[in-house]
This record gives C-alpha cells, sequence and structure tokens, in this order.
C-alpha cells in the first residue's frame, strides 16, 4: 500500500450545523473510518491510498448524528448542533 499520507480537514459552520471537507482522491467509502474522540474528528483511510487527519470539533455537535458523503474525492462530514438557538 502507499506510504499514510497526512490530510488537512477544514472545518466550518454550515446550515445550523458543522460540515468538516478533506480531499481523498483515490479512496472509497468503504475506506473510510472516522470516529470522534474527546470533541475530536479523526479520519484514517484503509486500502491502496492511506490518510489521517484529526480536527477539533466546536461545542454542541452531536456525533452520533454524523453525516459522511464522498463525491470525486471530496469527504463531507456533517453534523447537526444538539443545542438549541442561542437566546
Amino acid at each position: 500500500p502507499d506510504p499514510l499520507r497526512d490530510v488537512v480537514l477544514t472545518g466550518y459552520p454550515d446550515r445550523g450545523g458543522w460540515t468538516v471537507a478533506a480531499d481523498l482522491p483515490g479512496v472509497g467509502p468503504e475506506d473510510v473510518v472516522l470516529d470522534v474522540t474527546d470533541g475530536v474528528l479523526n479520519l484514517t483511510t484503509r486500502g491502496g491510498r492511506r490518510y489521517r487527519g484529526s480536527v477539533g470539533l466546536p461545542p454542541g455537535i452531536d456525533p452520533a448524528s454524523m453525516t459522511v458523503t464522498l463525491r470525486n474525492g471530496v469527504l463531507a462530514v456533517s453534523f447537526p448542533t444538539s443545542a438549541g438557538p442561542s437566546a
């Protein structure tokens, strides 16, 4: 397999939630492994192209409700916020 490469994960607010994006050329959806530990999203991939990266998540993120898409080599992980509207 290819050597392990570091990948930059970019987080940004998106429609009342938070989205994290990363460029993962040559990676299929079945090769993406994500976990959230102590408010940090950790990404690793397996298979031919191997990447790793992590990014801190803001407070109020519900990791159990994340949705993941991978299109044209771009990974998007969307999190709804668990907090209600701020007063």
